[in-house]
């Protein structure tokens, strides 16, 4: 409602109404405050909001101006919310066995290997043409189509950064002799 209220409103500057909001302006600067009963007249309202209520005037000026008034107010984010989801290695396994992540959403995947032996990640399908960033101290290993694996460390982390780009169900397995871990990642 206080939205629709100071979209309807003409726009207008505390210049244009002979306010300054620099200490060594030369212009008549001017405090408003709000009273504690909701009836209130004040004598000092500005012209700024006609038809709001003169009490609630100087609450969506702070609002609107983040509290810097006389300033632009500060742009709203724009970044998007990035998505993090982790896969335990310990004893052979990866945990979750099963992993949700959500297509076109930022999202950092992140490999924690537990054990005390080397493991890899391998999903090429999932990462076929995928645009990523790959952090941590372990070893990623590209061919010509993208990502083909990454060899964890003992007590090692790997962080892909990527967005999925296509939906569906991708396995994925740890590709060393000997050990037969496999898990899916699903993209919906």
């Amino acid at each position: 409602m206080c939205l629709a209220l100071l979209l309807a409103t003409p726009a207008r500057s505390l210049s244009d109404i002979g306010l300054s909001t620099v200490a060594n302006d030369p212009r008549p600067s001017a405090s408003f405050s709000a009273r504690k009963n909701p009836q209130c007249i004040s004598a000092n309202t500005p012209p700024v909001f006609p038809g709001l209520r003169p009490c609630t005037w100087p609450h969506l000026l702070r609002l609107v101006t983040n509290g810097n008034v006389g300033q632009a107010p500060s742009a709203l984010p724009t970044e998007v919310e990035v998505e993090s989801v982790t896969v335990e290695i310990r004893w052979r396994m990866f945990t979750p066995h099963h992993v949700l992540l959500h297509h076109d959403q930022k999202t950092v995947l992140r490999f924690r290997n537990h054990d005390t032996e080397l493991h890899t990640v391998v999903a090429k399908d999932l990462f076929f043409g995928v645009d990523l960033n790959v952090g941590g101290n372990g070893a990623p290993e590209f061919g010509p189509d993208g990502l083909k694996r990454v060899i964890i460390p003992p007590e090692g982390l790997i962080e892909i950064q990527f967005t999925p780009s296509r939906t569906g169900t991708f396995s994925y397995l740890c590709d060393m002799p000997g050990h037969d871990m496999q898990a899916v990642i699903v993209v919906e």
